[in-house]
């Protein structure tokens, strides 16, 4: 049985500058849609914003997976809306200050996309590691 994705950027900032730079990158025609946290009113790490990404889709947030590069906005959020993350190091360790920590580490954002767990996750998929 396959289990289609449903792909949702999460993003804060500007709704015309992200919206811009999700069409420049092409993403436009390959998500489901996005949600902008100046466009919403709420901005990551808060919960609210993941669950109306969730809703965008008709779906909830069980289930899904938060992708992201930025630790305290992305990771964090992830943790506070209950699901599995995988943080895009780009190189960098770990601020390991922080109370939450990523499901996953990527050195990269396509290694990221390329090792998603398949539903029901399964955690970490190929040239991706857990921190412990």
């Amino acid at each position: 049985m396959s289990i289609a994705r449903r792909l949702v950027v999460v993003t804060n900032g500007s709704t015309n500058r992200q919206e811009a730079k999700i069409r420049r990158a092409g993403l436009d025609s390959l998500l489901a849609g996005w949600v902008i946290s100046e466009t919403v009113g709420v901005a990551k790490p808060d919960r609210r914003i993941f669950e109306l990404a969730a809703n965008l889709v008709g779906g909830t947030l069980d289930g899904a997976w938060m992708v992201g590069d930025t630790a305290h906005a992305d990771i964090v959020g992830a943790a506070l809306a209950g699901v599995g993350s995988t943080w895009i190091s780009h190189g960098r360790a770990w601020p390991f200050c922080l109370w939450s920590q990523p499901t996953c580490v990527a050195p990269t954002g396509a290694a990221a996309i390329g090792a998603l767990p398949s539903p029901p996750a399964i955690p970490c998929g190929d040239g991706v590691r857990g921190l412990g």
